[in-house]
């Protein structure tokens, strides 16, 4: 999957579905959770929970970096203020202006620091308007999509060699990525555009859960648990396994309209 960078909500990848089943969607619920894991010293992540103006986003404040937790806070904060539009094109353009202004920020405080320290964190953004969604990404935190009992990651982590390696989820260890909110002087996002189904549910999750648990195992406990009980199974699964990292997940659930 090649995704494009996003300009203004222009040049963004279309998924196209069958014309007869996307349905009409109306109220969205979720669940989210973020813990801190059982080696870090604190939580650098940070989620964005709001199924009411259709917007969910995961935070990865970059380890190892000075100030990781603002980075990460500082993106949810801001994308948390800009809700408004109800129109796709537009909240894909507020998404893309809001974390452009926090890259530039981020960037500023850096420069303050007088570390020559990097000051960032990766996202993934989910956004969902009626029968469609759109997901916006820098990093590796990534969204998973479980449609007709399988599961797809709709993001690309961007990392060295993704998409070369046979076993992905097998090399998760490596924290290197290539893309980062405050990394570069100009943030490069990717978007994804998609149908809504019913019976769709859309997981997003730092890659302290994909460290632990892998692809198969996250679509057997979507498939197995109640929606409002994944979250922390999920969470108690990686923590079992040792929680390397911290671990931030949140699951997004359409519903039919009547």
């Amino acid at each position: 999957m090649q995704s494009d960078k996003v300009s203004a909500g222009n040049n963004t990848r279309n998924e196209e579905s069958p014309a007869d089943e996307p349905r009409s969607i109306g109220k969205w619920h979720s669940w989210a959770v973020t813990d801190i894991g059982k080696q870090r010293k604190r939580n650098e992540d940070a989620v964005l929970n709001k199924p009411e103006a259709g917007v969910w986003a995961v935070a990865d404040g970059m380890g190892g970096h000075d100030a990781g937790d603002i980075a990460s806070q500082l993106i949810v904060d801001s994308l948390e203020s800009i809700f408004s539009a109800t129109n796709l094109k537009i909240s894909i353009e507020q998404v893309d202006n809001c974390l452009q202004s926090v890259n530039t920020h981020l960037r500023s405080l850096a420069e303050q620091s007088q570390k020559n320290a990097i000051i960032g964190s990766t996202v993934v953004v989910l956004i969902a308007q009626q029968q469609r969604c759109a997901v916006l990404w820098a990093g590796d935190s990534r969204l998973y999509r479980l449609r007709n009992h399988q599961l797809q990651q709709l993001t690309q982590d961007h990392c060295p060699n993704y998409g070369n390696i046979a076993n992905e989820w097998a090399v998760k260890s490596s924290n290197e990525i290539t893309r980062a909110v405050g990394a570069d002087e100009e943030l490069d996002l990717d978007c994804e555009i998609t149908d809504v189904h019913e019976g769709d549910m859309f997981l997003l999750c730092s890659d302290g859960l994909d460290k632990e648990i892998s692809p198969k195992e996250i679509e057997q406990v979507l498939l197995n648990q109640e929606p409002e009980k994944i979250v922390g199974t999920l969470l108690e699964l990686a923590l079992e396994r040792g929680a390397r990292d911290n671990v931030s997940i949140v699951l997004a659930v359409p519903h039919k309209n009547g």
